[in-house]
This record gives C-alpha cells, sequence and structure tokens, in this order.
C-alpha cells in the first residue's frame, strides 16, 4: 500500500491547481455514481440476505476506506450509541463482524487486481526486451501469464 500511494504522489509532482482543479467535477461525479451504485446494489442485495439495508449499505461503504479505518469507526459509533455495556456489546456483535469482513474482503480484492496488473505490466516489458536482445524467456512468461488468469 504504501508503494502504491509513493507512485501516486510522484505523479502528483508534475501537477499544477489548475490541472487539480480541472479533475476534481470528475471526481466528484464518479464517487456519488460510485456510491449510488452502491445503494441500489445494497438495496437489492439487503432485500435478498434478509439484513438491514443500513447495515448492508455500511458494509459496502467499507470500499471506500477498508480496513483499519472501518474497525476504528465502528468501534466509536459502538461506544458512542451504547448507554450500557451490555449494550455496547450487543452492537458490536451485530455490527463489528460484518463490517471487518467487508473491510478485509476489499483490500484484498483490490490488492489482487493491482499485483495482478502490476506483474502483468513487469513481465510483458521483461518478455519484449529479453525478445530484443536474443535471449528466449517468452514461454515463462506465458506460463506466469496463465498462472496469474488472463
Amino acid at each position: 500500500m504504501f508503494a502504491l500511494m509513493m507512485y501516486i504522489f510522484d505523479g502528483l509532482k508534475d501537477c499544477t491547481p489548475q490541472m487539480l482543479g480541472s479533475i476534481i467535477g470528475p471526481m466528484v461525479i464518479l464517487i456519488v455514481v460510485g456510491v449510488a451504485g452502491m445503494a441500489v446494489l445494497c438495496f437489492v442485495s439487503a432485500k435478498i440476505l434478509k439484513i438491514p439495508f443500513l447495515l448492508a449499505f455500511a458494509t459496502a461503504l467499507t470500499a471506500l476506506y477498508g480496513f483499519p479505518p472501518n474497525a476504528i469507526i465502528t468501534e466509536n459509533t459502538c461506544n458512542a450509541l451504547a448507554e450500557t455495556p451490555e449494550e455496547k456489546e450487543y452492537l458490536m456483535s451485530k455490527m463489528f463482524p460484518p463490517m471487518i469482513v467487508g473491510g478485509f474482503t476489499t483490500v484484498t480484492i483490490t490488492s489482487v487486481i493491482i499485483a495482478k496488473r502490476i506483474c502483468q505490466n513487469v513481465l510483458i516489458v521483461k518478455a519484449i526486451s529479453s525478445t530484443k536482445s536474443g535471449t528466449r524467456s517468452v514461454p515463462l512468461f506465458c506460463r506466469i501469464k496463465c498462472w496469474l488468469g488472463s
């Protein structure tokens, strides 16, 4: 994750305020459309799974912030809403498991997708450069590419 953030921040070093200002609109639209899509799918999945819509939506929103912020937000919410230790324990037992699973799942799936793309790009460059230099590593590239699933 740290390496990914460094890659993103490295790309921002050449940005001007005008460039950042020009992408604010599309970024806001993308977030609004994404959250609206989450809400629609959560409504449908909450009906199918027979769970409260708000719990389904809160679990889906973990895709925006992942783990560990979802654990911190859930624990603070339970602390703020509960008046007794029994209430806090009840809220934690109902809210914490889905939020943690949602956070782990989104972080894990995103990491696998990003790692797959990075590996594909590295292997493609390696295969092209080794073919140009006369060495033959293309069969290894094909085996690894098949193993990655594409």
